[in-house]
């Protein structure tokens, strides 16, 4: 017998009432979820996080490494979590008119209620592994509180400058402004080194005190955080005038559109993540430009091929859904997508207990295609979990604690026989 999933009102990173829940949403954000756990894992793992650069090279050494970097690279890297940032935007103008139709003077606190839930979730989450972002989705979510009522226009054109030019640039600038940078591979061996002992040696909080102080502080003085909230805002814009427009409820409209994005955006995604190439022009071109100006606009470059692919992946994944049988394949992905604010979270434990010392304690031992083969696993298992689990419950146990924080009051968690949840 088939499990039926029950409606339910809150999703992450923010949902419709049941009636305008959107499947292919939940498949898209699971299928985000894959990419980010192959990205956070390769960090735990010690890629760019403390492997030297010889022992970087060695990690992806090897026909299946090279390869496995390539896919990462070229359709994996920024591109999983620039669709899960482009969905939280989106899920935030749903619930956004949501709370229009219900009325009434709570829906304001409401979404001052959910980001500051989120806030706190993502600081805990931060003091744990400095990578996680919860934190920088509930800052860019106040800031988009205030402009979510501009013009689709002026949000679109807004949103895609944010994207594209707030790591590159902006990053850039703060630091120089600072004085101070924040880059892994700013540290000297001895400190890599360091790093690796206490990944492999150390304990839980000695791996908490490095990340403190070699992570997240350099995090906030260089400017990296700050624009990662602006990187975020932006993303968020984008998926605020997509859900605005209706163009994923009405996919029928807008095949072409999105066949055309496709078409045009991959290989454009691809082509300008070559940054390579023009680093390579500009430095024959005979300009006279500096090395500064190089790296700068190679940045830049390869900023829009990522937007561009995350675009094209977006508009393929909807398109797919389309074809009956490629749509039951993608729905496996409903579950762990509905869930995904608590898979999120669990793939760090996970990810410490696999690499650090006091669990299984792989880094070191496993390299990039063997991380690869890791990530299948464990998503695997995450996917049959949120099956399991929502066959039961009405929701995952952090999205029920966070709308509990939200609304103020305790909403139903296990599911009846007949698969409702329970008034």
């Amino acid at each position: 017998m088939a499990v039926v999933y029950p409606p339910v009102k809150l999703y992450f990173p923010m949902s419709a009432t049941a009636p305008e829940r959107l499947e292919v949403i939940d498949a898209l954000r699971g299928a985000a979820l894959f990419g980010v756990l192959y990205s956070n894992m390769l960090w735990f793992a010690g890629l760019g996080n403390a492997l030297d650069a010889a022992q970087a090279r060695d990690f992806v050494s090897g026909l299946a490494g090279q390869a496995s970097e390539y896919f990462l690279d070229m359709f994996v890297s920024g591109k999983a979590i620039g669709i899960f940032t482009f969905l939280f935007g989106f899920g935030f103008w749903m619930q956004t008119e949501a709370l229009q139709r219900r009325g009434g003077p709570d829906a304001g606190a409401i979404r001052w209620r959910r980001m500051a839930a989120l806030f706190v979730l993502g600081l805990v989450h931060w003091v744990v592994w400095s990578g996680e972002i919860l934190h920088i989705y509930a800052v860019a979510g106040v800031l988009l509180m205030f402009a979510v009522r501009w013009r689709m226009r002026t949000l679109l054109i807004a949103g895609i400058g944010l994207a594209v030019l707030s790591r590159p640039v902006l990053t850039r600038i703060l630091s120089l402004l600072s004085g101070s940078v924040y880059a892994a591979d700013a540290l000297g061996d001895d400190a890599l080194a360091q790093r690796t002992d206490i990944f492999m040696h150390g304990g839980f909080f000695d791996l908490v005190r490095i990340q403190l102080v070699q992570d997240v502080w350099p995090q906030i003085v260089s400017g990296f955080w700050l624009a990662g909230v602006g990187h975020a805002l932006g993303r968020f814009m984008i998926g605020v005038v997509i859900a605005k427009g209706k163009y994923l409820q009405s996919v029928e409209r807008y095949r072409r559109p999105m066949l055309a994005i496709v078409l045009t955006c991959f290989p454009l995604g691809w082509f300008a993540q070559r940054d390579w190439l023009l680093k390579d022009w500009l430095r024959n071109s005979g300009w006279g430009v500096s090395e500064y100006f190089i790296n700068e606009w190679a940045q830049v470059w390869n900023s829009i091929g990522v937007t561009a692919m995350t675009a094209a992946y977006i508009c393929a994944f909807v398109l797919v859904w389309q074809i009956d049988p490629l749509r039951r394949i993608q729905r496996l992905l409903v579950p762990v997508g509905r869930m995904a604010l608590t898979n999120y979270l669990l793939q760090t434990p996970i990810n410490l207990l696999l690499f650090c010392s006091f669990g299984l304690g792989l880094m070191g031992k496993v390299r990039m295609a063997g991380c690869l083969l890791i990530t299948t696993a464990v998503f695997a298992a995450q996917v049959l979990f949120s099956r399991l689990w929502l066959s039961r419950m009405a929701m995952g146990p952090t999205e029920w604690i966070w709308r509990w924080w939200t609304y103020g009051t305790r909403p139903p968690f296990r599911i009846t026989p007949c698969g409702r949840t329970p008034t």
